[in-house]
């Protein structure tokens, strides 16, 4: 779970002057791999020498492998896996790098980046990042020319213009006992851009495995944008096992940005058309950010806009200002968004859900005993999904979902929503019940209030049971003589 000291210690080290973004496929020179399947520290494995903070690496075929702590960077990009532009013809990159250390990256990280412009061109970008054992870091720098500050990692992104030109970048980043920790934004399948025709298409996927995510201002996956008359695909999966997913605002000396975790975002201009499905799953962790959203479609002048975005939380909380679920807005051609809550409690000042969002809250999952609803002192405890908000509004779908190998016993009680003003012409489904479960439960609603219960029994009713239950054995008892 999310440790204060932590969070406030990487919050402290990371507020600075000036406002941080990602910057979309942009390539400097830098040292690059020629080393085939070999030792990252290698001299000869470089065509400029071995990266250092101030020189970029560039891998764009083979495996570069290392076993200690590496480092790359530059004023702008730091590392580049699998990305080159193209302005001519077709070009095709694909590179690896694999290590059981802690690598740090100055400025932007690119893993999978497809980009270019021309007439007719193709590009398509491949990169795989691997980590066993150690850390993926992203330190900020500052753009000379803009004075803006650059970090972050962007994971699958394709972007470009041009004139029927194809962009299609696949990156994949792999963590296992290490954390991903950045100074500015996490991106996981992007499809963006410009020109006259084409498309764009992203396949991004991250796991983090024994380890966090923290980052600056935002955390997206699967998010299509852009201008121009192209299409935008972008395809984003996540999972966080045994970690937190942090999302820190950013600003010092009166601005502060938001901070937003994106889930299946679909925005465009002009004629763009954009389509985004965005998977994010965190197992056994936290998540907090000022913003949530999840599923959104929505555009400006004659764009168009698909979006599909599903956030699952097995056991963990989520504290955060406001959350959106499944909203499609102005030129939003279809949205759907789900939110799956299995054990722990959502926090904050507003949860919203449009007619195109379903909320899922669970009971009766199998929960870890460290789970963040646990209580040893409760023996028949019982994990479940609950939001607590200060307001909840949802016009789409709420189910209670009861797990399989849970049953209900008399006197349970679960109170779903807590909150000062409950409102929303929802669909509530209560699903898993057996017909005999149903007819006991009882369900209360209020304007602040969401309690699912099952009463005990009155002593008058046990008396009647019992009294049912001994003529059923004395009937059948005479049954059996006669």
């Amino acid at each position: 779970m999310i440790s204060t000291t932590s969070r406030a210690r990487f919050i402290a080290s990371n507020c600075v002057l000036f406002i941080l973004v990602a910057l979309p496929a942009v390539f400097v020179s830098g040292s690059e791999w020629i080393g085939g399947d070999g030792n990252w520290f290698d001299q000869s494995n470089w065509d400029d020498g071995v990266p250092n903070m101030t020189t970029p690496a560039v891998v764009n075929s083979g495996v570069a492998r290392f076993d200690q702590p590496a480092t790359a960077g530059s004023d702008l990009q730091g590392l580049v896996v699998g990305g080159l532009p193209s302005t001519d013809g077709a070009f095709h990159t694909d590179g690896e790098v694999n290590g059981t250390a802690t690598l740090t990256v100055y400025g932007l990280g690119e893993i999978g980046a497809a980009s270019g412009t021309g007439l007719g061109i193709a590009s398509e970008g491949e990169g795989r990042l691997i980590l066993n054992g150690g850390d993926l870091i992203s330190k900020s720098v500052i753009d000379p020319n803009s004075m803006v500050e650059v970090g972050g990692f962007s994971i699958a992104q394709a972007s470009g213009t041009g004139t029927n030109t194809q962009f299609t970048a696949r990156g994949e980043v792999q963590i296992s006992n290490g954390s991903l920790l950045s100074e500015g934004e996490v991106l996981v399948g992007r499809s963006g851009g410009s020109g006259a025709e084409g498309s764009r298409t992203s396949h991004g996927s991250l796991s983090i495995m024994g380890g966090d995510l923290y980052a600056r201002t935002r955390v997206a996956v699967g998010v299509s944008s852009g201008t121009g008359l192209t299409d935008g695909i972008a395809n984003g999966f996540a999972t966080i096992t045994d970690g937190d997913l942090v999302v820190t605002p950013y600003g010092q000396g009166g601005f502060y940005s938001n901070s937003a975790l994106s889930v299946g975002i679909a925005f465009g201009r002009g004629d763009f058309d954009a389509s985004a499905y965005g998977e994010l799953l965190v197992e056994r962790g936290d998540i907090e950010a000022v913003w949530v959203e999840v599923g959104r479609a929505e555009g400006l002048s004659s764009s168009t806009a698909r979006a599909h975005g599903r956030l699952t939380q097995r056991s963990g909380d989520l504290r955060m200002l406001m959350m959106t679920v499944g909203v499609r807005g102005l030129n939003g051609i279809e949205a759907s968004g789900v939110f799956h809550l299995a054990d722990g409690t959502v926090y904050g000042d507003s949860v919203g859900v449009g007619t195109e969002g379903t909320v899922i809250l669970e009971i009766g999952a199998e929960s870890p005993a460290s789970g963040p609803s646990f209580d040893p002192s409760l023996p028949d405890h019982t994990p479940y999904g609950r939001l607590l908000a200060d307001r909840v509004s949802i016009h789409g779908v709420l189910e209670a979902r009861f797990t399989p190998n849970f049953t209900p016993q008399p006197g349970d009680s679960f109170h779903l929503i807590v909150t000062d003003s409950l409102t929303g012409d929802f669909d509530l489904q209560v699903t898993g019940l057996s017909p005999e479960e149903f007819a006991q439960l009882q369900i209360i609603q209020t304007p602040t209030l969401l309690r699912l219960h099952f009463p005990v029994p009155e002593p008058s009713t046990l008396v009647l049971v019992g009294l049912g239950a001994t003529l059923l054995v004395v009937a059948r008892r005479r049954s059996r003589r006669s």
